[in-house]
């Protein structure tokens, strides 16, 4: 039996709602962190929306849909085996985290401007950086079969 079959489990369908509700709600943090980004794109804050757009497509596009691509249930990656999912995965993870890591860098060079490090956001963003960092770390240097 696939996931997909009419006849499953009420189990699957509610994992298939859920995976919806997630993918809207991500769809709608990216457009919102999007269009706050394009609002200062003609402003002399250019590097606040270089900021916006780097962690929105590397934390909330990239690596969020890295952990769906691992969902037995979710839509896109039901094709591939387990194998190229841990892989398309591995690969996501980095190059978001890559993306994250350099809107990080900006975001600190905004820092001395606005003087966000004791916010709620650069609180939240130091233990963002801090999970992104030892989750790679962990996965290029202690998973079965990766190549890193």
């Amino acid at each position: 039996m696939t996931v997909s079959d009419e006849s499953g489990p009420a189990i699957v369908k509610l994992l298939d709602i859920v995976n919806t509700i997630a993918t809207v709600a991500i769809g709608g943090l990216a457009m919102g962190g999007l269009l706050t980004a394009t609002l200062y794109s003609s402003t002399i804050l250019s590097n606040l929306s270089t900021h916006i757009f780097l962690v929105t497509f590397g934390y909330i596009l990239i690596i969020s849909q890295a952990v769906v691509s691992m969902n037995p249930t979710a839509g896109w990656a039901r094709a591939f085996s387990y194998q190229n999912k841990r892989m398309i995965h591995l690969c996501m993870q980095i190059i978001g985290s890559i993306l994250a890591i350099a809107g990080a860098a900006m975001g600190m060079r905004l820092r001395n401007s606005f003087g966000t490090s004791r916010t709620p956001h650069g609180i939240m963003v130091s233990q963002a950086q801090t999970l992104t960092d030892s989750y790679s770390h962990r996965q290029c240097f202690y998973g079965k079969s990766l190549s890193c």
